[in-house]
């Protein structure tokens, strides 16, 4: 059974957003949905039933939205109502709009799911429960080469954070294992060392909703390299903020 605090409700109709909703389930989450105002309403005002994330497009059916967004949030339980936007990324003056309608975080088209998961992860955490890790993998799609007794492959990081990350590769290792990653950042190469957490390998999948691959954790790592990943980490967090 999912946990409740993972109900994602989103706002509108149409194909983007049917397919929308199938990516949010297919990742572990419950996806509730609302063709109109009323309908969201009756959803949030659910007492056994919260949800804490609202999605809607660019676009969506709101009669006048900042009012419509002000009911919404009105009406959600104490943890508090999260906006998400999404779809094609309108003019400047429209996202200044949205910011001051209460609205936090953007997933602009196209976004991978390794994007939909961290903005979804991001908007159902609430700070006074610390309700998400300490050390949050963002998205990743950096070029990694790893290098083991087994000898030297390619791979891409699906996610990444100063702690670890998940390498998504048809041939991961086996959990346990040490591998040398070299990172592709745009600056430049980073060679830090990791162990082999998990893998994620036909009929045998560890994380079902994560792809083909293995989750590693840095270890030994220099103090430098750290403090570069985390610059990373804490630039790619703000592209999704709106």
């Amino acid at each position: 059974m999912r946990n409740e605090r993972s109900q994602i409700l989103l706002f509108g109709f149409g194909k983007a957003h049917d397919e929308l909703a199938g990516r949010i389930v297919v990742l572990g989450y419950r996806a509730l949905r609302a063709n109109d105002v009323e309908s969201a309403l009756g959803m949030l005002r659910r007492p056994a039933q919260p949800i804490r994330v609202f999605v809607f497009p660019v676009g969506a059916p709101f009669a006048k939205r900042e009012s419509d967004l002000r009911s919404l949030t009105d009406a959600s339980s104490a943890f508090g109502l999260r906006l998400i936007v999404s779809g094609d990324r309108p003019s400047p003056p429209e996202i200044a709009a949205l910011k001051r309608e209460g609205v936090r975080f953007a997933l602009w088209k196209p976004f991978h799911d390794s994007e939909l998961r961290f903005v979804l992860n991001m908007a159902l955490y609430h700070e006074t429960r610390s309700q998400m890790r300490p050390n949050p993998r963002v998205p990743a799609s950096l070029v990694v080469r790893m290098k083991s007794g087994a000898g030297e492959k390619a791979g891409m990081l699906y996610n990444l954070s100063t702690t670890g990350a998940f390498i998504e590769t048809p041939r991961p290792n086996m959990a346990g294992g040490r591998i040398a990653l070299m990172i592709e950042f745009p600056d430049g190469t980073l060679a830090i060392t990791a162990s082999v957490v998990f893998s994620n390998v036909p009929g045998n999948l560890q994380r079902p909703n994560l792809p083909l691959g293995m989750g590693a954790k840095f270890v030994d790592a220099d103090p430098q390299h750290i403090e570069r990943i985390a610059k990373y980490v804490a630039e790619r967090t703000r592209a999704y903020d709106l």
